[in-house]
């Protein structure tokens, strides 16, 4: 009988799942978590399958993970705001065909009345608001979020896109080698996850200052 599929190994196999993820092998961790779900540990470790499902560029399954994990009953309002932020994160950062700016911003809205410390949750807000086209009030979510983040190379490249769209260029400039020098100096210490996630909001950056036709 393979491991995932017997009953009772939720938290062997959480804890399985997890060393596999760092060491990168996030096919054998998927079977993982997958199976510590079936084994009776769902909330967590379908968190976590959800975010293997994206590094794997599985973005719809990654989507439809995170949307059972909602239906989980009993969740503390902690977890609810975790999870809508997680689902806004996922509909900015996912490619432009995944992407849902409107339903985004409004889980990213859920997420901060869920969370009483849901300041943590405003760089994603910004983002989401950004991609709405409501540019001014995303640099002004982000210029809120930027203090007390968690992730300010996220924040800071999120205001180079925000201001290089409302025109202004030496800003939009400034905040991207903000952003670069804190991936020179702190990125041996992110996830791979982590690094991945900044890498597609520099590559969005480059793409949008490229002049046209080349």
């Amino acid at each position: 009988m393979e491991l995932s599929s017997q009953p009772g190994n939720g938290v062997f196999l959480f804890q399985l799942g997890s060393l596999l993820s760092q060491l990168g092998r996030d096919v054998e961790a998927r079977d993982a978590f997958a199976g510590a779900v079936a084994g009776g540990a769902p909330f967590w470790p379908m968190v976590e399958l959800a975010a293997c499902e994206i590094r794997l560029e599985r973005w719809a399954e990654g989507l439809a993970v995170f949307e059972r994990a909602q239906a989980i009953p009993g969740l503390h309002p902690a977890q609810k705001a975790g999870l809508c932020n997680q689902i806004a994160w996922y509909l900015n950062l996912a490619p432009p065909e995944h992407r849902d700016p409107q339903r985004a911003v409004d889980c990213a809205q859920q997420a901060l009345q869920l969370d009483p410390d849901g300041v943590r949750f405003l760089n994603i807000l910004g983002l989401a608001l950004y991609r709405r086209g409501q540019t001014t009030l995303a640099i002004e979510t982000l210029r809120l979020s930027l203090p007390k983040s968690a992730t300010p190379a996220f924040d800071l490249y999120a205001l180079a896109l925000a201001h290089q769209a409302a025109g202004d260029n030496r800003r939009a400039a400034d905040f991207a080698s903000r952003a670069e020098y804190l991936f020179e100096t702190h990125s041996k210490t992110w996830t791979s996850q982590r690094r991945g996630e900044w890498e597609r909001l520099r590559e969005e950056y480059a793409r949008a200052i490229k002049p046209a036709g080349e």
